[in-house]
């Protein structure tokens, strides 16, 4: 019976950090839903560099991954999803302490995506 009670508290310890991380990813993927597929069409990624950068923060491919503070992914079809990377990781990945840091971004991160908005997508005619 005390093998059981040492697995149990075990359990206990993980469930707790998994549904805690679980929250806050949930809270940055529902700021995040953003209908990308209606713009891969254009692009294939976006990418926005450290604030810290005094360069262009967003949207070019570069070839050092290094300046990339957030990345996304655009999808390839209409049906699917677009994936997220923050410094380089996949968010699905990322620990409870990498999440929250994330979290604390999201608004440099959406207001480099607004203002370059129409960088992304070519103006009608």
């Amino acid at each position: 019976m005390h093998l059981k009670d040492i697995r149990n508290r075990i359990n206990k310890r993980i469930d707790g950090n998994y549904k805690a991380r679980q929250k806050v990813l949930g809270r940055i993927k529902d700021v995040l839903d953003i209908d990308f597929n209606k713009i891969a069409i254009y692009r294939g990624e976006i990418s926005i560099k450290h604030p810290k950068d005094n360069h262009k923060n967003t949207l070019e491919k570069e070839s050092e991954t290094d300046d990339i503070l957030f990345k996304i992914e655009l999808p390839t079809s209409f049906i699917g999803k677009a994936r997220y990377y923050y410094k380089g990781v996949d968010i699905d990945s990322l620990s409870l302490e990498e999440l929250n840091s994330l979290e604390n971004d999201l608004e440099y991160i959406l207001g480099e995506i607004e203002k370059n908005t129409d960088r992304i997508i070519p103006k009608k005619q």
